[in-house]
């Protein structure tokens, strides 16, 4: 899908400008405000800067605002510059810190960034809401004075929005439970599958989608896609094969299982029994964790998380 509304007035500085960026959806709230009036994207920097090119802020006639371009040093400013372009709708770039006009507002990392400044509707973002809430990649090109008035050479400023990862959780025990509500409390969509319909008494966080696990029939009620993550966290290794079986067929980016290296081992073994191919059976990862021989929950739990948000950015 691509978005262009290039009837109306764009500014971009594309010497400093990021040709092409890409953010997870995460980075770019569109559906965290009911009417906005303003986007505000982050389109180049220089020095060090904490945001994503391509992360976006919006914002209403009222000043409320969802989003971040910093890590709060400018984000108030670029609200009211946000507001003055929806009331004007007329575009505008924002420098801030090194080469910056505002010398009262600075940069503690010492470093500049272009915001670029656009007028738009909720009617407008509409595609971009239907695509983030569908898990599609959608990009939007901002264009600098519209596609037929641009000179040849000139380039868009293009942004492309990938879906956040998923997280699919197979266990019944503490690792599991504890696991799936770290990722869901850090705002990730999750989904614990636990065979008899429960993690064991353990509570677990009530943004995770909990399902009993009966069987390879109940992934057909997950849908699994190239930004989701299967973790399972098993002691009865039994339990795996049947799983990993599904899970190797998906286009799922991580695919891990808790467990020591001779389990690992074993766990491969009993895949090739299986009849499941090399290539498939590497995909599947173990020991998991960036920490290794982590033995408490949580200190599994986050060790996972790392692993497999690390992944993920080495693939965004």
């Amino acid at each position: 899908m691509f978005i262009d509304d290039d009837t109306r007035p764009r500014c971009v500085s594309v010497a400093t400008a990021a040709p092409r960026m890409r953010v997870r959806a995460g980075d770019f709230p569109v559906d965290r405000i009911e009417e906005p009036v303003a986007l505000a994207v982050l389109v180049g920097g220089t020095g060090g800067f904490y945001r994503p090119a391509g992360a976006a802020m919006f914002v209403d006639h009222a000043g409320n605002r969802a989003g971040s371009l910093s890590s709060g040093c400018v984000d108030a400013d670029v609200a009211l510059h946000a507001a003055e372009v929806g009331r004007t709708g007329i575009a505008r770039t924002v420098r801030y810190g090194d080469g910056s006009p505002f010398m009262d507002i600075r940069l503690p990392c010492g470093g500049g960034i272009d915001v670029l400044v656009l007028p738009t509707s909720r009617a407008e973002l509409s595609p971009v809401r239907t695509a983030i809430a569908a898990r599609q990649a959608c990009t939007l090109r901002l264009g600098a004075t519209g596609i037929s008035a641009e000179p040849a050479g000139v380039a868009r400023v293009t942004v492309e929005i990938v879906p956040d990862p998923r997280f699919v959780v197979f266990g019944k025990g503490p690792e599991a439970a504890t696991f799936a509500s770290l990722a869901a409390g850090l705002g990730y969509e999750t989904v614990l599958l636990s065979p008899g319909g429960g993690a064991a008494g353990i509570a677990v966080d009530k943004a995770v989608a909990a399902m009993p696990f009966t069987g390879p029939d109940s992934l057909a009620a997950v849908p699994v896609d190239a930004h989701t993550a299967g973790v399972l966290f098993f002691h009865d290794h039994d339990a795996e094969a049947e799983i990993l079986q599904c899970l190797v067929q998906t286009e799922a980016f991580y695919l891990g299982a808790q467990g020591s290296r001779r389990t690992a081992t074993r766990r491969a073994e009993r895949l090739r029994t299986l009849g499941i191919a090399e290539t498939q059976i590497a995909r599947v990862r173990g020991p998991i964790g960036a920490v290794p021989a982590a033995r408490d929950p949580r200190t599994l739990a986050a060790s996972v998380l790392a692993e497999v948000l690390g992944e993920a950015q080495a693939r965004l």
